[in-house]
């Protein structure tokens, strides 16, 4: 893979928040060579990431105020496609309310995400009757108002980016619901990568690792309580657990959990071998590098 250029795929178009996230990613591994692939959707781009028709693929996993994204988590938690991420790393998330020209709102269009993240300081600053309507992408709902006119009363959510490349200008520089909004981002590969997940000397060796699991539990009193106690016995912190329902019966769920760490690691892997005793489902992703906040210079 070292001697191939790297293809970055990620949910376009240009100026998405996604679209800013692979910049800076791009520029904090120096990947200056690296080709970025724009993809309509969340699921196209998983898609071609399984089938390697680019190296890697960003997508968004999990935001500060709207949670996980739904679509990825599961994606990867059922391994409804076989992929791996590699790294995570945090992007801070500006949403711009954007128009033709400053005028009356009466709906605001974006993606269904950035919408959530919005919605509490958009009805203040609008109004409760006010209409949110979704897009594949955020670039997507700013590139929609280039055929509005002016006095349409739409506006979209996106990046500031977008505004300009569009030609729109920006209402609000950031109508987020709290001032610290941040994004989480998987750098995913195909399974079938994972043998040389990164060309050598992309990370510092001393890059912080996490690993994620998805467990489906025992149905008897106690399980979880049990499961928990493990990871306790094991030394083994825990940074994020959430329930899913498992889409097989009524009642039924998977637990998505984030632990930090390299569960391959010899003081870990017993974890593992322990875990398969009190769960009926058991997936690992990872381990993967945790770079923390990214931004562009």
């Amino acid at each position: 893979m070292s001697n191939c250029p790297i293809t970055l795929g990620y949910l376009g178009p240009e100026g998405s928040h996604s679209h800013h996230a692979s910049l800076c990613l791009q520029h904090a591994l120096s990947w200056s060579q690296a080709r970025l692939e724009a993809y309509p959707s969340l699921g196209r781009l998983m898609e071609a990431t399984e089938k390697q028709a680019v190296t890697y693929g960003l997508v968004p996993y999990e935001n500060a105020l709207e949670g996980s994204v739904i679509e990825v988590l599961e994606t990867l938690g059922l391994q409804k496609r076989q992929l791996q991420p590699q790294l995570e790393f945090l992007v801070p998330v500006l949403h711009g309310l954007i128009q033709k020209a400053p005028g009356p709102i009466h709906t605001v269009v974006s993606h269904p995400q950035a919408l959530g993240q919005c919605r509490e300081t958009l009805i203040r600053l609008y109004g409760k009757d006010l209409l949110f309507e979704n897009a594949p992408s955020t670039s997507e709902a700013v590139k929609s108002l280039q055929g509005t006119p002016a006095e349409s009363g739409r506006a979209a959510l996106g990046s500031r980016a977008a505004a300009e490349r569009y030609g729109l200008q920006v209402i609000h520089p950031d109508v987020s619901d709290a001032p610290d909004n941040m994004t989480r981002f998987f750098l995913l590969s195909a399974s079938a990568q994972n043998t040389q997940p990164l060309p050598p000397g992309t990370l510092p060796p001393d890059t912080p690792l996490k690993t994620s699991l998805c467990l489906g539990l025992q149905d008897r009193p106690g399980a979880l309580v049990d499961v928990l106690l493990l990871f306790k016995q094991f030394s083994v912190n825990l940074t994020k657990i959430e329930s899913r329902p498992s889409r097989k019966r009524f009642g039924e769920y998977l637990f998505h959990i984030d632990t930090q760490g390299d569960l391959d690691a010899p003081e870990k892997n017993e974890v593992l071998n322990a875990l398969k005793a009190h769960t009926t489902y058991l997936q690992r992703l990872g381990p993967y590098a945790s770079l923390g906040r990214l931004s562009l210079p």
